[in-house]
């Protein structure tokens, strides 16, 4: 899509802020969750405030570079050059973290951890931080294909600042979210603007349309608005959903149907997201004041 979505809108800052208020708010009906994190937003923000004022040196044990389940022989290799270097050091920053977690916005596994992962940044545990940071910088940047199309269909100057403006009241800013798409980056590629680019999408086709209302990603106020262009289609919104998991069999069985002409409207699909938990409930002693213990029945 280029730098715009295909409606000529933009992904802005506000679209992950709304996607993580509605995180808050299933998180705040989870009774056992909402124990330990009375607030998502309030945890986000004053974890990034936190990091933005203290960068943290995280220092990760060298075993984690093998993955979660490494085999025998690279345990024992881990060992050996655990004798002559322990751990991977490395500074997690607040840009660090926009970033990370900006790239993986909508990614339905990536949502469900988010509480643990910021539960546990708030507690001194980096750990799965400095992983995430370790894989982070060690990824490819995007290739020549992504800054061509991104830098033809680049914001107008009007957009840019519309882009940005939100930074203040927002948690993530545009940086964090399409730092692959500032205006200078393009300039240093080379990339250059191509009229008509990033016209608006029209079409009278017949056509579908899924989106997931947890998607910060390709969120879903986008989908509606390019809907409007094309007055033969159908919208299934999946409900508790980000990127991946748009597919079931209730949303197969609603595809066929719109196939032979027989979704009369637009449909929503509610799907159960169960967020990993900050520690192990089983063990948790707060968990004891939401267990109801009734007095046992005496025989008579």
């Amino acid at each position: 899509a280029g730098a715009l979505a295909p409606d000529h809108g933009l992904k802005l800052p506000n679209d992950v802020q709304m996607q993580y208020e509605k995180m808050d708010s299933l998180m705040r009906l989870d009774k056992k969750l909402s124990k330990y994190i009375p607030s998502f937003l309030v945890l986000v923000r004053k974890t990034h405030q936190q990091i933005s004022t203290s960068p943290v040196e995280v220092k990760i044990p060298i075993k984690d570079a093998f993955g979660s389940n490494p085999s025998g022989a690279e345990n024992t290799l881990a060992e050996v050059i655990s004798i002559f270097r322990s751990t991977i050091d490395m500074t997690l920053t607040e840009t660090h973290l926009q970033m990370m977690v900006s790239d993986k916005v909508g990614q339905d596994n990536a949502i469900e951890r988010l509480p643990s992962f910021y539960y546990g940044m708030s507690n001194g545990n980096y750990r799965e931080a400095g992983n995430n940071l370790r894989n982070f910088k060690r990824r490819r940047l995007p290739n020549a294909l992504f800054f061509t199309v991104n830098g033809a269909s680049r914001y107008t100057e009007k957009l840019w600042e519309q882009s940005i403006a939100q930074e203040d009241s927002t948690v993530f800013t545009h940086f964090g979210i399409s730092y692959g798409r500032y205006p200078e980056v393009f300039d240093a590629f080379g990339a250059s603007k191509v009229t008509g680019m990033n016209n608006p999408v029209y079409g009278s086709t017949k056509t579908l349309f899924i989106a997931g209302d947890l998607d910060g990603r390709t969120p879903k106020r986008l989908t509606d608005t390019i809907a409007k262009r094309f007055p033969n289609s159908k919208i299934i919104t999946m409900q508790n959903t980000g990127h991946n998991r748009l597919l079931n069999t209730k949303v197969m069985n609603a595809t066929i149907q719109f196939l032979k002409d027989s979704l009369s409207s637009d449909i929503t699909i509610h799907r159960t997201i169960r967020f990993k938990p900050p520690v192990s409930f089983q063990y948790s002693m707060v968990d004891l004041s939401l267990i109801h213990i009734s007095e046992p029945t005496r025989r008579t």
